[in-house]
């Protein structure tokens, strides 16, 4: 899943220097050590003859041949570790290659993922299973923002604005049946969702004219799915996993009118008819058009950016299980309704 530069820029960060170069370097430079000097000092140090001329000129070329061989060799290492920084270096995998790999064979949250320790190189290797995607003939259908409101942030000990992607395939229209059988501890949450109508290409972007760029306001669910791991994701993990997405529900939209009206969108959520939330929108995250400034420039630092016709979600009112049978619906007040059925 390596997408454009996401998967360069984690292979060469992570595998490059720490696999390969730690390897040869370690190596190699143990090696220098046997064939250097120090080895040879006490011996000579510890001999009767130590004073003699002819031992002392053995000594010298002992040094000399050592630091000779360790200077070479040191080199070598260098050369092995620093420079080559593709996919592959010295026949090891690159961070994005084997997680693609663990992916595969069902582990979306290996242990060595527990070294990834910045977002940028999580998000890049996000951006890996994003390639995968696309090579497999998927296309970009939107994208989430993650971590838009105050508790979220706190809980998580983290002041960023990750992305998600989300894929056309797996962004439905409002009435929809959605068979869960092949995704696991679904669970569905209501998010506004905005219709980009113009690529957004000014990185810089102030949220008094982010809304110039937007179609449509909808009411919108997103569909998250807890996927199976070797080890309980952590923050990073979770933004390599796409921040747990499975796929969007989006209603009828409406053109945006401005922060204020959305901000103050009264939310209500039921569960095959019997109410289970209701609530404002500025109670819970934040102010909207803030978030798709971030989330513009965030994707930009990646070489990424919105499109017309993506969808964008920007944080969640309630979240809630779910299981076969459910039938959900959400009403925002001045905006729409949104419903699906869960087989």
């Amino acid at each position: 899943m390596s997408k454009q530069t996401g998967s360069k820029q984690a292979g060469s960060k992570q595998a490059g220097s720490k696999q390969a170069g730690s390897k040869q370097a370690g190596s190699k430079q143990a090696g220098s050590k046997q064939a250097g000097s120090k080895k040879t000092g006490p011996k000579q140090a510890g001999s009767k003859q130590a004073g003699s001329k002819q031992a002392g000129s053995k000594q010298a070329g002992s040094k000399q041949a050592g630091s000779k061989q360790a200077g070479s060799k040191q080199a070598g290492s260098k050369q092995a570790g620093s420079k080559k920084t593709g996919p592959k270096q010295a026949g090891s995998e690159s961070l994005s290659e084997r997680l693609l790999t663990a992916r595969a064979a069902g582990d979306f949250s290996p242990a060595f993922l527990k070294g990834v320790r910045d977002l940028p190189t999580a998000l890049d290797l996000q951006l890996a299973v994003l390639g995968d995607h696309l090579r497999g003939g998927e296309q970009v259908g939107g994208w989430k923002v993650g971590l838009t409101s105050q508790a979220s942030r706190i809980r998580l000990g983290a002041d960023e604005r990750p992305f998600g992607f989300v894929l056309a395939s797996q962004t439905f229209a409002s009435g929809e049946s959605i068979d869960s059988s092949a995704i696991q501890n679904l669970s569905v949450e209501t998010e506004m969702c905005f219709t980009v109508g113009r690529d957004i290409d000014d990185t810089n972007v102030q949220p008094d004219d982010v809304l110039d760029y937007i179609d449509t306001v909808s009411a919108g669910f997103e569909l998250n799915e807890a996927r199976p791991g070797s080890v309980r994701p952590d923050f990073f993990a979770m933004v390599t996993d796409c921040l747990t997405n499975w796929g969007i529900v989006c209603g009828d939209g409406v053109p945006p009118v401005n922060a204020e009206q959305l901000s103050s969108t009264e939310i209500t959520m039921s569960r095959n008819g019997e109410q289970v939330f209701a609530g404002t929108s500025h109670d819970f995250v934040d102010d909207h058009t803030i978030s798709l400034c971030r989330l513009v420039e965030q994707l930009a630092r990646h070489d990424q950016k919105l499109r017309a016709g993506q969808r964008v979600i920007t944080g969640a009112f309630a979240r809630f299980p779910t299981e076969p049978g459910d039938r959900w619906a959400a009403r925002y007040s001045s905006i729409g309704d949104v419903a699906i059925t869960i087989m």
